[in-house]
C-alpha cells in the first residue's frame, strides 16, 4: 500500500502538537539584556587594527601614485597610422 503525502506531512505534523509550552522564569530576559549591555559591540583591539591596516593601505595607494615618474606620454600620430611598404617597388 502507497502512503500519500498528504497522509505523511500529516503524521509529521501532528508530532508538533505534543509539545507542550514551557514559562521562562521572570528575570530571564533581565539576565540577558544586563549581559547584552555589558559586553563590547567591537573590541577597541579590532577597531585600532582596522584603522592602522586602512591607513597602510591609503600609504601605499599613495606611494604608488606619486613615486612613478610624472613624464607625459606623447603619442605621436605617426607611431598610430600604418606605415606604407615600397619594397617592392624598388627593387
Amino acid at each position: 500500500m502507497k502512503v500519500s503525502s498528504n497522509n505523511q506531512m500529516d503524521k509529521q505534523l501532528n508530532i508538533l502538537q505534543n509539545i507542550t509550552r514551557v514559562e521562562a522564569p521572570a528575570h530571564l530576559y533581565q539576565a540577558i539584556m544586563q549581559k547584552v549591555k555589558e559586553q563590547d559591540l567591537v573590541s577597541w583591539h579590532w577597531v585600532r587594527g582596522l584603522a592602522a591596516a586602512f591607513l597602510c593601505l591609503v600609504a601605499v595607494e599613495c606611494y604608488v601614485l606619486f613615486s612613478g615618474t610624472l613624464v607625459e606620454e606623447t603619442v605621436q600620430t605617426e607611431e598610430l597610422m600604418a606605415m606604407t611598404d615600397n619594397f617592392l617597388y624598388h627593387e
